[in-house]
């Protein structure tokens, strides 16, 4: 919820009067993002909800349970009626194809952009369940995904000639996958 996609949509859901948490490993950035993003809903409607910075680093497992603890008790949370799994990294630069960088390039991406989700989502599941109200009124689970996901290209405008992002293509196709499993567990 920091920048492009993530804070937008944070900014959205704050002028229509919802109390947004938005975390990322920079508090700094995050904290003037969340006033910035506070302060100019409030402009637009009186009635509009508040944004609220949290560090969080959702490489692992522990990460995504630590963060949904502090939420419930650092931020009093008691119940969730909408996760949006936007935090993502890529791998733009990228690597030439026969010495791709395997702690970045996959490892570090894919946990982030893959894993993160399902822990994350699996964490706050208590807290969405207790927002939900039968199929009238279910909590929502969004995960932002990428054209990538669905496209052959590997190169891109910032990578270099025959460098490729074969592992952020293929997790965002992941997540893909990913959100139709959990909905048919969740629904």
């Amino acid at each position: 919820g920091g920048s492009g996609i993530g804070q937008m949509i944070a900014s959205a859901l704050v002028q229509n009067g919802v109390t947004v948490y938005i975390a990322s490993r920079k508090l700094e950035v995050l904290e003037k993002v969340a006033d910035e993003i506070t302060q100019q809903s409030k402009s637009v409607n009186i009635a509009a909800g508040k944004c609220i910075a949290v560090r969080a680093n959702l490489f692992r497992k522990s990460d995504c349970d630590a963060l949904a603890k502090t939420l419930r008790e650092t931020y009093q949370v008691t119940k969730l009626d909408i996760l949006v799994n936007n935090s993502g990294m890529s791998w733009y630069s990228g690597s030439e194809l026969d010495n791709f960088d395997e702690q970045n390039g996959w490892d570090r991406l894919m946990a982030l952009n893959v894993k993160c989700v399902f822990y994350l989502t699996a964490a706050l599941l208590p807290l969405l369940k207790h927002a939900a109200n039968g199929n009238l009124d279910p909590s929502r689970v969004v995960n932002i995904s990428s054209v990538a996901s669905v496209a052959a290209a590997t190169e891109n405008p910032l990578s270099a000639p025959g460098n490729g992002s074969w592992s952020y293509a293929s997790s965002k196709a992941a997540v893909n996958h990913l959100t139709r499993t959990l909905a048919s567990t969740l629904a």
